[in-house]
């Protein structure tokens, strides 16, 4: 192994694990900007999905009572503490200000010592995380375990470059796109210079960017056959006014087309000693624009056949990752490159070693029907904008639509964050069947862009009816037809 000490916690002091046992659970997520670093507003209200009574969840967001309250008691998840932090800036992240809030370590601290025991569940497993873990395990006397992987596990697990190199070789057969790292301005302007001759399209990707938000796709003919230097500087011109100012290295790649599925999978990697790693599920992801942004999940239209293979191979990193000392919620993202599905051929994307749109709501439906297998659900993300709906409204027109626990199915909101700001909506749908499921997203979109001020106490504002851009009616897929 290039490096022994990759799965070294001992820095942390002796009260520190990696696991999840018994005993209330601190939840805190929070996503940074790859660019700015400052934390994506909405985000941190996830952390609800996973947390039940007796459960902490750490935020410095507004809070949305409505929100809470439908969760408690229309969901009936439970209802967490919720412990709040001084508003943080740009990269100071949430666990490091709750490290350092007096009256939040000693909150934490406290409920250590009654429960003999405290675990933290984060977003990502990062250094910070661990660090809050070794204050409150120092102050309490208690074991405090991170159900995530070791920190700089954490990082290599969730940079990109470093997962391709282990991708090739852990297979014998061509299992990636073709990639490369830049290592500064004149690398990047000759590797995307030699791409682009062969190629349609040339990615340039920042290593550890969760999601698409460090993805910049070009088209070849932009730069195909272009001085090296001119291309350099036409690098330097696109991305400094996007505020990337990337730290190499980046990684590029080719931008491969077609693609007729972005599937995932869900896994769950237990210590070695519980066995090995979960496949939890294989979900086909929705995605929009040139850069491919998540916006929703399904469970796959893959045959078996593919299927099987997709879960050998994803038990093989799953396995290779476990062995390294790997704890923790894991997805493997891929993409199936051709124009028929069954012929197309397997590329590893990435690890997504954290968290995230799909395992979130596929946890929580679990929690809520006991196995999402025999309870499909599908998610959409951004599906409507309003300008002046908050999530009370959302939830009255809803209402003969929300999930029904004595059926186990129907919708659920995901966050209030979209909804609030005005930029969109989080839905999931729950129902015997796909189909049904996306039915009853189609009801949704007819309750919320018809009139709704008779269904609704109080006054909605006379420029929600309307204001709808719709981003899909179903779940579709942006590059071709599923099979």
């Amino acid at each position: 192994m290039a490096e022994p000490k990759i799965s070294r916690i001992a820095a942390f002091g002796p009260g520190v694990e990696a696991g999840l046992g018994p005993g209330p659970c601190v939840h805190l997520h929070e996503v940074f900007e790859p660019f700015s670093r400052v934390p994506v507003a909405g985000r941190q209200y996830r952390a609800f999905l996973l947390a039940g009574e007796g459960d902490l969840v750490i935020m410095d967001e507004p809070r949305v009572p409505a929100f809470e309250d439908y969760l408690a008691f229309d969901v009936d998840s439970g209802r967490p503490d919720v412990i709040t932090c001084e508003p943080g800036g740009r990269g100071r992240s949430l666990a490091i200000r709750a490290a350092a809030d007096e009256e939040v370590r000693e909150t934490l601290t406290a409920v250590a010592r009654s429960a003999g025991c405290l675990n933290i569940m984060p977003y990502q497993g990062t250094g910070a995380t661990w660090a809050l873990a070794a204050r409150i395990a120092s102050d309490s006397g208690c074991v405090v375990r991170v159900a995530a992987p070791p920190p700089r596990l954490s990082q290599r697990v969730n940079d990109k470059l470093w997962f391709t190199r282990w991708v090739k070789k852990l297979f014998e057969r061509d299992a990636l796109p073709k990639t490369v790292a830049a290592h500064g301005w004149a690398s990047l302007a000759y590797h995307v210079s030699r791409l682009s001759r062969a190629n349609s399209s040339v990615g340039i990707k920042l290593p550890s960017a969760s999601g698409s938000r460090g993805n910049m796709v070009l088209s070849s003919e932009t730069v195909c056959n272009r001085p090296l230097a001119w291309v350099r500087e036409y690098l330097r011109g696109l991305l400094h006014p996007q505020a990337w100012h990337p730290s190499f290295p980046v990684l590029v790649s080719v931008w491969e087309v077609p693609v007729v599925l972005t599937p995932s999978i869900q896994m769950w990697i237990p210590h070695s000693s519980a066995g090995g790693p979960v496949v939890e599920g294989i979900f086909d992801q929705a995605v929009s624009g040139p850069v491919d942004r998540f916006i929703g999940c399904a469970p796959s239209l893959l045959s078996a056949d593919r299927q099987l293979e997709m879960a050998r191979e994803g038990m093989t990193i799953g396995l290779f990752l476990q062995e390294l000392g790997y704890y923790g919620r894991a997805s493997l993202d891929a993409i199936f490159v051709g124009t028929d599905v069954e012929d197309a051929s397997l590329h590893w994307v990435e690890c997504n070693g954290r968290w995230g749109g799909t395992s979130i709501p596929m946890t929580m439906v679990n929690r809520l029907t006991g196995d999402w297998k025999d309870h499909p659900f599908v998610v959409a993300t951004d599906l409507y904008a309003f300008s002046d709906f908050t999530t009370e409204m959302v939830l009255v027109c809803l209402e003969d639509q929300l999930f029904d626990e004595s059926t186990l199915k129907g919708l659920v909101l995901l966050s209030p964050g979209p909804v609030e700001s005005g930029t969109g909506m989080d839905l999931m749908a729950v129902a015997p069947t796909v189909q049904e499921t996306r039915e009853r997203l189609g009801i949704a979109e007819a309750l919320l862009t018809t009139p709704v001020r008779s269904r609704a106490s109080g006054d909605f504002g006379s420029g929600a009816e309307g204001l709808v851009h719709r981003f899909r009616s179903s779940m579709t897929y942006s590059h071709a037809a599923t099979a």
